[in-house]
């Protein structure tokens, strides 16, 4: 630092002269100051860096402290060494620094990235024990139980698919039994519930699950209606599947076809065929591609003596298959040639339920479905099922016909009985339709006398075709106080019927205990509880009853006859 002041600069402070030149003097000097201050830190710096860093006197270093200490450990324990070295370590750590240089930031990252993968691969290398059936199960209901209400009912269903895949079906049937009692606002779950008891084969379980949904619906359910007629219809119980569908119907203003189809099959099981033809005519105009509808109505008019229409029937569905590239299903190619060889064939009715919840209606299953299955529960299968001679009417004949029916449906039954007998006139006096019409139309009328005689023919004469005869019959001859002969033939109406009216055994069976036949009555309801049983679960009143009736013919004194003989 140097500073120079002139003269000029001094006279223009005003500075006395004897101050400026004691001023001048004074900065002079300071240059050379600071520069030997400069100087020395200099020096002072150097003689640090020169001089050793000086231990304390008679202290040891600590590398022979470590090495005597472990020495020394060695001597009284050889044991103890590694535990005092790692000592003297955890101290040099804490207290002492140590001589070897640190780890840079990048290596330690490194270890202990290595020491989390040999953590990370433990686990992986202890195999997991697969788990067994038992453990699943267990653990699915465990999962069932602790779920919110909104899961619970996908787990359940989850679970009763696990057990049928398992061939567990009585266990997966134990579970949707359950499941009926569940104390929840759920239709759907208890529809869906209904299905899957149907598909397992307990009809009397699906029964309980399809009321239990339309109940918590307030009776508006079309589809689990539709499906409940259809369970009614195979355990025999008409008149209240006869309700069910015709609810349903009503529901959706007569547009539910497949209500429609099954209500069909209910007319044609008790005989009126012409309400039947009614139904599948209108489940074709609601679903032109309705298979097993269209081959049900051909057959029927085929039954009926209108070849030439059943034919028309068939050729319809063909001509708008064709139309959109389609093919013809066996059921309908087995109907058509049925008809041109001059025979009909009946199946059993057979509910086809939906695997998975579903918008649509279920539908019942085809001709062919329901055979097959039949067939593979080996049920007895109906008399009607064999094929049968197409019945062959003149159109003139066949028009007086549908004016009888015409009058008959709308509940003028002194026309419609006139007209049956016109129908008969010109037919010999014996035409199985309008025989047996006439006679549901005496029936209405209370003329019991004129019923017999119109239905028995019928009976004698076509049974197989008209086992409903039989069932007329029985009711006529009961009502007269003849049980003998009610009782004959009601048993000739569960031979025909089989499986597929297990009612008619029931009747039989309560009109020999009205007659005091113990050992007939026990045997009749031994067939149904049987016949019941290959549907699914047997309910506790027919259990009790079937009881009952043991006790009875035990306490008479009679031999219990063999379950499986003929009632």
């Amino acid at each position: 630092m140097h500073v120079q002041l002139s003269p000029s600069t001094l006279k223009r402070a005003r500075i006395p002269r004897r101050f400026a030149l004691f001023l001048a003097l004074s900065l002079a000097s300071v240059p050379s100051v600071v520069k030997a201050q400069t100087e020395g830190a200099a020096t002072t710096r150097a003689d640090a860096q020169a001089t050793p860093k000086q231990e304390k006197p008679g202290a040891e270093t600590t590398t022979a402290t470590r090495s005597r200490r472990v020495a020394e450990a060695k001597q009284a324990d050889p044991k103890s060494a590694d535990a005092a070295k790692g000592a003297d370590a955890a101290k040099n750590a804490t207290g002492t620094k140590s001589t070897t240089p640190a780890k840079s930031a990048d290596e330690a990252k490194n270890a202990n990235s290595a020491t989390r993968s040999v953590a990370e691969e433990k686990p992986a290398a202890v195999e997991k024990k697969p788990e067994t059936v038992e453990q699943e199960l267990q653990r699915r209901r465990t999962e069932i139980k602790d779920a919110k209400p909104e899961e619970r009912a996908k787990l359940e269903r989850a679970l009763v698919d696990r057990l049928v895949e398992l061939n567990m079906k009585d266990e997966a049937l134990s579970e949707l039994r359950l499941a009926i009692h569940d104390d929840r606002y759920d239709p759907a779950f208890f529809y869906n519930t209904g299905n899957a008891l149907a598909r397992l084969g307990d009809a009397n379980a699906a029964a309980d699950a399809y009321r239990k949904a339309i109940s918590q619906r307030k009776g508006n359910y079309a589809r689990a209606l539709n499906n409940l007629g259809v369970v009614l219809i195979r355990e025999g119980r008409w008149d209240e599947a006869y309700d069910a569908l015709n609810a349903a119907l009503t529901q959706e203003n007569f547009t539910y076809a497949e209500a429609s189809y099954n209500l069909g099959r209910l007319h044609l099981l008790r005989g009126e065929t012409n309400l039947a033809i009614r139904e599948w005519t209108r489940t074709i105009q609601l679903d032109p591609g309705h298979v097993a509808a269209t081959a049900a109505l051909a057959r029927a008019y085929a039954e009926d003596g209108n070849t030439k229409r059943a034919l028309a029937v068939i050729e319809n569905y063909t001509a708008r298959a064709a139309q959109v590239g389609g093919t013809v299903p066996r059921e309908i190619a087995y109907a058509r040639d049925e008809i041109n060889n001059g025979t009909v064939t009946e199946v059993p009715l057979e509910l086809r339920v939906p695997a998975a919840p579903s918008n649509n209606p279920p539908r019942v299953a085809s001709s062919s479905a329901a055979s097959s299955s039949a067939t593979s529960r080996n049920e007895p299968a109906r008399a009607s099922s064999q094929p049968l001679r197409a019945l062959s009417v003149d159109p003139a004949t066949y028009g007086l016909l549908q004016q009888a029916r015409e009058a008959n449906d709308g509940g003028k039954f002194d026309e419609a009985v006139r007209r049956y007998r016109n129908v008969l006139s010109h037919s010999g006096g014996y035409l199985p339709p309008a025989n047996l019409e006439l006679g549901l139309a005496l029936l209405n009328l209370k003329r019991d006398a004129e019923a017999l005689a119109a239905l028995a023919p019928v009976a004698a004469r076509d049974s197989s075709r008209y086992p409903v005869a039989h069932y007329h019959l029985a009711r006529l001859y009961e009502r007269q106080g003849k049980l003998d002969l009610a009782a004959q033939e009601f048993a000739r109406a569960a031979e025909l019927y089989g499986d597929e009216a297990p009612q008619m055994f029931l009747e039989l069976s309560r009109v020999r205990e009205k007659s005091n036949d113990a050992a007939g009555a026990l045997a009749a309801m031994e067939s149904y509880v049987a016949s019941i049983a290959r549907q699914g679960s047997v309910p506790d009143w027919a259990t009790e009853k079937l009881n009952a009736l043991r006790e009875k013919a035990k306490a008479a004194g009679e031999q219990k006859p063999v379950t499986n003989a003929k009632p």
